[in-house]
């Protein structure tokens, strides 16, 4: 599983979801930013501000229009890790990566910390998975 899904049950209890234009394509988890009043795909250097999750692909867009996650300050979103992110620690601030297919996922760097993970699911061990919230400027996670 690469990209983002919002993780019921753990943080917020309903995700502040919407709809919007779609600007350029991209796949169902995959981290958004806005240009104009659409949403486009992220590069794969996460050096600006993330506006949404997709929650769906572009291509299966209605009327141009794909339902998003606005995230927010209590919203916890699960990942997949790079293999060497089953070493990394609850709180510590990493990087976004994008694997073969254009796919976003945690990453181990800190280059440009766009994340903060939060925990781990109880089946970490077999699936390298994990709980994490997203950084940007709009958002106090204090």
């Amino acid at each position: 599983m690469a990209g983002f899904r919002w993780a019921y049950g753990v943080g917020a209890t309903a995700p502040n979801m919407t709809e919007s234009d779609v600007s350029s394509a991209f796949s169902e988890g995959d981290l958004l930013l806005v240009i104009g009043s659409k949403v486009s795909g992220q590069a794969t250097l996460m050096a600006t501000d993330t506006y949404a999750v997709a929650c769906a692909d572009s291509l299966d867009s209605v009327n141009g229009k794909v339902p998003v996650v606005l995230p927010e300050a209590g919203d916890v979103f699960l990942s997949s890790l790079t293999p060497a992110g089953s070493l990394i620690t609850i709180g510590t601030a990493v990087d976004v990566e994008v694997d073969g297919g254009g796919r976003h996922y945690c990453g181990a760097s800190a280059n440009t910390a766009v994340l903060v993970m939060v925990g781990t699911p109880l089946e970490q061990s077999s699936i390298s998975k994990v709980y994490c919230k997203i950084l940007y400027a709009n958002i106090d996670l204090a």
